[in-house]
């Protein structure tokens, strides 16, 4: 392989940026080049003039001359020839996939298979980049293009199942230390490595599911079985958040009108119902050790989001107390920045997916005085979400992840999670015993974030909670099922119901009560 300076692999990518600004401002002058461009693109490969990190970028370029071209024979001719190649060294991987050991090898991650210097993980990256490229860029793609490039979902899939393999026995058989390598060993970087390429490949699926959207769904169980593979893992990781941000987010979005639409809820809370079990068991472990984010924190940028280099404050405790050692201090610190990534991501999903954008704007600070506020002004309901709320099963998943959120130590989740809870809780018109412990999340959400920004947020959706639920049941009812309360407590309340007393006095006295309690404990 090629070993350039730092200088000159800027200067070479620059060149490529610049071919790249050229093709998409004056690709309709190029499309008579194609052949010959076409031609000393193969020459370039194959002499190894040009870099494995390179060929995704000058194969982008021939995508976008393509796009210009009017005979669609000829255009398909060229994606053909782009992407063969590519298929054709994916489906050769089969014989490295039998086992663990053996695709680590292939990507140099032990002793024995860094002799090839990195070379097989260049390559990989290649073709999964180039593919990528083909499905971003290209337009005009028709069935057949969709046929051909869909071949590369089986081996993808059976990557994606073999490094999930590789990160459950690097956890549990490798240590992650700075120890030296023994014989067969996985190093302290393969992790990285591992996540890389894990992310590529969803990256690669997203891009495939997407080229069906404005055509057919491909076979409902090969979707699930992609679902099932991409959530199958038991505990929030980096890696979670990208599979809700690029494969989850884009399915639900781009998923073909009219298509299987029952298959699209029933897949929406399946992973809501997984992300959220995962999420509430990971915050419950970070509140028993202490640790918080803080209120005041600046707001993460969306390049830290996406790169995941954010540094969080943490809320006021003595880190240090205690029998923790600064190892496991370190630990729970890194713990803490992947889970509050995962649980923004997963409300930023929530919020994109549910909700349509009103656009005059929302009027939730004006009317925040009263309390009183219209919830179509913060956003109205998208299909998916009406198709969600037609089934009580649905409703009432949805409506637990937004209120179990309102319990998550992290300022940034709560606002929209609230607005979700007021656009759902305005279209709910059956209430039960159950919807109660909704009410008590966000009682537990304004003890949590007591110093929040977004406290009138958590308390307006607690009384809108309250309003629906008081045609339910007595406020007595629900006193005595979250309350010790003095039978004095209980007179007062059914004295100021039966006066007709404002159903806002009657939120606020019964909130008293129980935020004392559970101060209490």
């Amino acid at each position: 392989m090629h070993q350039f300076s730092r200088e000159v692999l800027q200067i070479r990518h620059q060149a490529m940026s610049a071919l790249f600004s050229v093709v998409r401002s004056h690709g309709n002058h190029l499309v008579e080049k194609v052949p010959e461009l076409y031609d000393h693109y193969q020459q370039l490969v194959q002499s190894s003039s040009i870099l494995l990190s390179e060929q995704p970028l000058l194969l982008n370029s021939l995508v976008t001359i393509s796009n210009h071209v009017s005979d669609d024979g000829q255009r398909l001719e060229l994606i053909r020839k782009l992407v063969e190649p590519k298929l054709c060294h994916l489906a050769g991987l089969e014989h490295v996939l039998g086992s663990v050991e053996q695709f680590a090898e292939y990507l140099g991650l032990t002793t024995k298979g860094r002799a090839e210097n990195g070379k097989n993980q260049a390559e990989l990256h290649c073709s999964i980049n180039s593919l990528c490229c083909v499905v971003k860029n290209g337009q005009h793609l028709d069935v057949n293009c969709y046929a051909l490039i869909s071949k590369s979902l089986p081996i993808v899939i059976r990557i994606i199942s073999v490094l999930q393999s590789m990160i459950l026995s690097h956890t549990h058989n490798y240590l992650l230390s700075s120890m030296v390598l023994e014989e067969g060993k996985v190093d302290s970087g393969s992790s990285d490595t591992i996540n890389r390429l894990y992310q590529l490949c969803v990256s690669l699926l997203h891009c495939v599911f997407a080229m069906f959207s404005a055509h057919v769904l491909p076979d409902t169980e090969l979707v699930w079985s992609v679902v099932k593979l991409l959530f199958a893992e038991q505990s929030i990781n980096i890696r979670t958040r990208y599979v809700i941000k690029h494969f989850l987010r884009p399915l639900m979005q781009q998923w073909p009108s009219g298509q299987h639409e029952h298959v699209q809820c029933e897949i929406f809370v399946y992973c809501l119902h997984h992300l959220l079990q995962l999420l509430n068991e990971a915050w419950g472990k970070l509140s028993r050790s202490g640790l918080g984010v803080n209120p005041s924190e600046p707001q993460i940028s969306s390049h830290e989001l996406e790169c995941g280099s954010c540094e969080l404050e943490f809320g006021s405790c003595d880190l240090l107390s205690g029998s923790r050692d600064v190892q496991t201090l370190s630990q729970e610190i890194t713990e803490l920045e992947t889970v509050t990534v995962v649980a923004r991501e997963l409300l930023h999903f929530l919020e994109a997916t549910c909700l349509v954008r009103n656009p005059s704007g929302s009027k939730w600070n004006e009317e925040m005085a009263d309390c009183d506020v219209n919830i179509s002004e913060g956003g109205s309901l998208s299909e998916l979400a009406q198709r969600l709320i037609s089934n009580k099963e649905t409703t009432w998943v949805l409506l637990t992840a937004v209120f179990s959120s309102l319990t998550w130590d992290d300022t940034y989740v709560t606002f929209p999670a609230t607005k979700v809870a007021m656009a759902i809780l305005g279209t709910v018109k059956e209430y039960s015993e159950d919807h109660v412990t909704l009410l008590d999340c966000a009682f537990k959400g304004i003890l949590v974030h007591s110093h929040s920004p977004h406290l009138p947020f958590i308390s307006l959706v607690s009384l809108t909670m309250y309003k629906h639920l008081s045609h339910y049941q007595s406020t007595e009812d629900l006193l005595l099922q979250y309350c010790n309360s003095k039978s004095s407590d209980l007179t007062k309340l059914n004295k100021a119901i039966t006066n007709d007393c404002p159903v806002k006095k009657q939120y606020e006295m019964l909130a008293k009560l129980v935020l004392n309690r559970n101060c209490g404990q």
